[in-house]
């Protein structure tokens, strides 16, 4: 029974040993690894108190001038310089160092020699950057969701179109049928109305007639003249 426990407990701790090693923790970024980066001397200037450093890390872009550097050497790790940044390029900072010629002694800076930088306001600066990317990150998510839905309105539109003109189509032709309808029913009254207008005409024609045939004068005697003179005529 013993060795059956002591088994089981082996076997527990070799599981968890394998599942640690699948599965590692993921170590927390700290502060001081964000602003801390490295570059090599490039140019030291003793009369102006300056040192140009290569750099060469992304964001180099998140230093302003006027931030405080400090800076130090492997060899010498716990002697720190502090130093200005002054100006800055794609791939050269200048920092102004505040305390030249001790720092040369103590620290041991020379042109080529490796320097590890570290700076507090290059912390604070990418925090504020962490704030804008957040703020622009929702304001590119609602531009996105704009953006597929003017396009999901776009894609439509041809739908819209072919309904519109179906529609249309549709009426158009209910309202070219009623007016061949119309133009029908008007030639029908219009064959009426001639046929009536006829046989109007021709029983017109046989009452005219008729009147004719039996009109009734007011006197049977007609005037006769012989001569110009009025006082001959006569009626016979």
């Amino acid at each position: 029974m013993l060795i059956g426990l002591k088994t089981i407990g082996l076997f527990i701790v070799f599981s968890f040993s394998i599942f640690s090693q699948e599965y590692p923790r993921q170590q927390k970024t700290s502060d001081y690894d964000i602003g801390e980066f490295r570059g090599r001397f490039s140019k030291l200037n003793a009369k102006a108190r300056l040192a140009r450093i290569r750099v060469n890390f992304d964001n180099v872009r998140y230093l302003n001038p006027g931030d405080k550097i400090s800076f130090w050497t492997n060899a010498i790790k716990k002697t720190r310089c502090e130093g200005i940044l002054k100006g800055k390029s794609n791939d050269y900072i200048l920092i102004s160092i505040l305390d030249y010629f001790s720092c040369v002694k103590r620290v041991g800076i020379t042109p080529g020699a490796y320097v590890y930088m570290h700076s507090k306001d290059l912390v604070s600066n990418i925090e504020r950057g962490k704030e804008t990317i957040d703020i622009m990150l929702k304001r590119r998510m609602a531009l996105v969701a704009k953006k597929r839905r003017l396009q999901k309105e776009l894609e439509q539109y041809v739908s819209k179109v072919e309904a519109v003109n179906k529609r249309y189509q549709v009426l158009r032709e209910k309202l070219e049928k009623e007016w061949r309808e119309s133009l029908v029913d008007i030639e029908e009254d219009k064959s009426v109305d001639l046929r009536q207008f006829k046989n109007t005409e021709i029983q017109l024609g046989e009452l005219d007639y008729k009147l004719e045939r039996y009109r009734i004068t007011d006197q049977n005697l007609e005037l006769d003249r012989w001569s110009l003179d009025k006082r001959l005529y006569f009626k016979k």
